[in-house]
């Protein structure tokens, strides 16, 4: 199960698939369950939050702007994929 956005872009790869090239990464931008509302219309059944992800929705929203190009998201990923 993946949320919405994510579904998005997944949904895109899948028919784009015969025109790529290579593999295919989907970065998943969220828990389903934080779109429970969407998820719960979609599957018709409710997620619920794991117990370390309880307090997601009051958490400060973090995020990295990047460049409208591949090259600028391999790097991000490249970079902080060595930090663990």
């Amino acid at each position: 199960m993946i949320d919405p956005h994510t579904a998005v872009g997944v949904a895109a790869a899948a028919k784009l698939r015969t025109r790529l090239h290579g593999p295919v990464v989907a970065l998943a931008t969220a828990h389903p369950a934080k779109f429970s509302t969407a998820v719960t219309q979609a599957i018709g059944k409710a997620t619920a939050l794991p117990p370390h992800l309880a307090d997601l929705l009051s958490r400060e929203e973090r995020y990295t702007v990047l460049a409208n190009s591949a090259s600028a998201v391999k790097a991000f990923v490249l970079e902080h994929a060595k930090q663990k």
